[in-house]
């Protein structure tokens, strides 16, 4: 499902979690997940660097924005 997310916006490397692919990764606890609010996030990965920790940012600067040319859009 997520990958073709990914595919649909030309970015062929990544909506899996495979060794030698790039991705950024979020684990969420459904039960503390709160609508609307950054809460119940367990971790998040950029680039493979954890960003967020229980709800925290961790201080480390990870990954950059990505840019999608306007005629990949649908």
């Amino acid at each position: 499902m997520w990958s073709d997310s990914a595919t649909a916006f030309g970015l062929d490397d990544r909506g899996r979690i495979e060794v030698g692919r790039r991705g950024d990764l979020n684990v969420l606890d459904h039960v503390h997940l709160a609508n609307d609010l950054a809460t119940g996030v367990v971790s998040t990965l950029l680039g493979g660097v954890e960003v967020v920790s229980f709800d925290e940012l961790t201080g480390v600067s990870a990954g950059m924005p990505v840019s999608v040319p306007s005629s990949t859009h649908k």
